[in-house]
């Protein structure tokens, strides 16, 4: 699964020189000690705003993913406890389809095929591997969308009538809203789809947004941005009294 190149949207060209200074931080998931290493120091001696988060077992890589976001992954899967890390990498996929992860060594052509972006092989050429880890990391920065309320960004969508689908997250929450031509055309959260996914997810505070170009959904929602945010606005204020 590949990660949408960005909008052309405003808010993200403004926030664009922000994101260049902050710091990249990338996740290194490798069993051997030597090239765990080496991978780690390699990333920040290539560039002094990257850093790298070296760990050698599933347990460790979920808890350095829980403890902050990520711009890439580097996974290597040759390790005893392969199964283990597919499963992880499942995981990564559904719950931070934004991140993208570049894979080192041999995939075997299972599940795992399709759930990464780029493969180099083992050991890497680490020209080739920080050409990769560059181009993914800028890409990963300009897909998350940062410094704009859920509210704020689709009215932007609905005036530029854009077509796209937007994942949201908050901790272990997730969800996902569709637009077409700017138009609300669907919500999910699990397994609730429509006005009471879309509502959930409007009520979640300071989740974290991405973007993929395009939309695919059904259509569950009906009625404008503006209508459905003044209905959420409304039922808001009447739970509060």
């Amino acid at each position: 699964m590949s990660v949408s190149e960005p909008l052309d949207l405003p808010f993200v060209r403004a926030t664009g020189s922000a994101l260049a200074e902050a710091p990249g931080r990338i996740l290194v998931v490798e069993a051997d000690p030597l090239l765990r290493e080496i991978l780690a120091a390699g990333l920040e001696l290539h560039n002094r705003r990257y850093r790298a988060t070296a760990v050698a077992e599933v347990p460790a890589a979920y808890a350095a993913l829980a403890a902050g976001e990520h711009d890439l992954v580097l996974l290597g899967l040759e390790s005893p406890h392969r199964e283990d890390l597919l499963r992880f990498l499942d995981v990564l996929r559904e719950v931070f389809p934004s991140v993208p992860v570049l894979l080192v060594g041999e995939e075997s052509g299972g599940a795992e095929a399709s759930a990464y972006d780029v493969r180099v092989r083992r050991p890497p050429d680490m020209d080739e591997l920080l050409a990769h880890v560059d181009r993914l990391v800028r890409r990963s920065r300009q897909s998350v969308v940062r410094g704009i309320s859920l509210a704020s960004l689709l009215q932007v969508v609905e005036l530029e009538r854009k077509t796209f689908t937007l994942r949201v997250g908050q901790g272990e929450r997730h969800g996902r809203i569709g637009l077409r031509d700017g138009e609300l055309i669907h919500a999910q959260v699990g397994a609730v789809t429509g006005k009471e996914a879309l509502f959930t997810i409007l009520g979640w505070s300071s989740p974290v947004l991405s973007l993929e170009e395009g939309c695919e959904d059904p259509e569950t929602l009906a009625g404008g941005v503006q209508q459905q945010l003044l209905e959420f606005y409304v039922r808001e204020d009447h739970q509060r009294r």
